[in-house]
C-alpha cells in the first residue's frame, strides 16, 4: 500500500493556495513575488468580471491586499516599492476617496532577466551544498583515518613495550637453551641445539599470549582518552565555546550568514553588528559579576542570563529593525545592545500586536476582541 497523503491536499484547500514562482523568489525575494502573484491573480480576476479601466489599472486596499499574501503595511509598502523599481508594476492613489491602483506592466523581458538570476542564485546554492557535503565526507574520512592511525600506533606501542620487558628473559632461555644452566649451553654445539625445546620456552614466556596484548592495548587506549589536568584557564574557554554555540543555535546564526551572503539587501544590519552582539552576548552570560548594568539599573546576572538565552531570530531582527532610527544617538554600543536585548523579549510581542492593530481595520479589530 503506497504511502498517501491525501486528507492534506483536501485540508489545504486548492482554491486556497497561491503558487509563485521560486525563481523569481530567489531574486527578488519572497515578500515581492507573493506580492506580485497575488496583484497577478486579482488583475485577472477583475479583467475577466469588467472591473478593470481601458488601461489595466484596478484597486487593492492594504486589508485586502493583507488577506492575499499575509504582508502587512510594512512589508507591503517595501515589496511595492521594488516591484515599481524592477518595472513590473505601477501604482498610484486617485479617486474620492482616494484609493490604491495598481497597474501590472507587461514587461516580459524584465521577468526573464529576474527569472534568469533566480536559476543562477538556485544553482550556486545547489552547488555550495554539493561542496559542503562533499567537505563534510572529507573531514568524516579524515577524522576515520586519523582514528584508525592512532589505535595502530597505540598497540605499536604497547607491543613493543611488552617485548622490550620479555626479551631479557627470552635472551636468557635462548642463550642456556631452556635449560636454565649458561655452562650446558656453551657445551652443547650450535648445530646440535634443540631449536623445538627453544619454540617451547618461548611459548611458556607467553609472549604469544593474546590476552596479555590485549590487556595492554586497552589500557593503551583508556590513557589516551584521558584528558589532562583542565586548567581553570581551558574550563572558562570551554563554557564559553557552549554558551556561543547555543546562543548561535538559538538566533540561527547560519540562517544570517547564508542571508548575508546571497541577499544582503533582504536583512537589517550587517554581519560585523551581528558578531558583536554575538559576543556581547558570551560575555554577559559566562561572566562572574553577580549583578549587570541594563540601562541605569543594576539586574541580578541570572536574570539577564535567563532573558538572554530566550532570544532568537525574531528579537535580533527586531533590534535591527529599530537600531537604524537610533543609531545616531548611540554612544555606547555595548550598553545600547545589553539593554535593547534586554527588553527585546517583552517588547516583541507588544511590537507584533501593534503592528496587526494597524495594519487590520478598526472595526474588525473590536470585533475579534469580543
Amino acid at each position: 500500500m503506497s504511502y498517501e497523503i491525501n486528507s492534506i491536499l483536501q485540508l489545504m484547500n486548492p482554491s486556497n493556495t497561491m503558487s509563485v514562482n521560486r525563481y523569481l523568489a530567489h531574486a527578488m525575494g519572497m515578500c515581492e513575488t507573493m506580492i506580485y502573484s497575488a496583484l497577478i491573480s486579482k488583475f485577472t480576476y477583475y479583467a475577466s468580471n469588467g472591473q478593470t479601466d481601458e488601461e489595466g489599472w484596478f484597486f487593492s486596499t492594504e486589508y485586502d491586499l493583507q488577506e492575499s499574501t499575509t504582508y502587512g503595511e510594512r512589508q507591503q509598502r517595501v515589496g511595492i516599492k521594488h516591484l515599481i523599481e524592477n518595472g513590473l508594476i505601477e501604482c498610484k492613489r486617485f479617486g474620492m476617496p482616494a484609493r490604491r491602483y495598481f497597474r501590472v506592466l507587461n514587461n516580459t523581458e524584465r521577468i526573464s532577466e529576474l527569472i534568469s538570476e533566480g536559476m543562477q542564485i538556485a544553482n550556486e546554492l545547489i552547488e555550495k551544498g554539493r561542496e559542503r557535503n562533499a567537505k563534510k565526507s572529507q573531514q568524516r574520512s579524515e577524522r576515520i583515518e586519523k582514528s584508525k592511525t592512532e589505535s595502530v600506533e597505540n598497540s605499536e606501542t604497547s607491543c613493543s613495550d611488552i617485548l622490550q620487558e620479555q626479551v631479557p628473559a627470552a635472551s636468557l632461555f635462548l642463550q642456556n637453551d631452556g635449560t636454565g644452566s649458561c655452562k650446558s649451553a656453551e657445551q652443547v654445539p650450535a648445530k646440535t641445539r634443540n631449536t623445538t625445546s627453544i619454540k617451547l620456552n618461548l611459548n611458556k614466556l607467553n609472549l604469544n599470549k593474546t590476552d596479555g596484548l590485549i590487556d595492554t592495548r586497552v589500557h593503551a587506549h583508556t590513557r589516551a582518552r584521558e584528558a589532562p589536568n583542565i586548567t581553570p584557564e581551558e574550563r572558562e574557554l570551554a563554557k564559553r565555546e557552549a554558551a556561543e554555540k547555543q546562543i548561535k543555535e538559538n538566533i540561527e546564526y547560519d540562517w544570517f550568514a547564508e542571508m548575508y551572503e546571497f541577499y544582503p539587501q533582504k536583512v537589517n544590519g550587517s554581519m560585523e553588528e551581528l558578531d558583536d552582539i554575538v559576543g556581547i552576548m558570551v560575555d554577559v552570560v559566562c561572566c562572574k559579576e553577580q549583578f549587570i548594568r541594563v540601562g541605569k539599573t543594576d539586574i541580578p546576572k541570572k536574570t539577564v542570563t535567563e532573558r538572554f538565552m530566550k532570544i532568537t531570530e525574531g528579537h535580533i531582527n527586531y533590534i535591527f529593525d529599530n537600531l537604524e532610527a537610533v543609531r545616531p544617538k548611540i554612544r555606547d554600543q555595548r550598553a545600547y545592545y545589553i539593554t535593547a536585548l534586554y527588553n527585546a523579549v517583552v517588547t516583541y510581542n507588544s511590537s507584533i500586536q501593534a503592528d496587526i492593530r494597524h495594519d487590520m481595520p478598526i472595526t474588525a479589530w473590536k470585533g475579534a476582541k469580543k
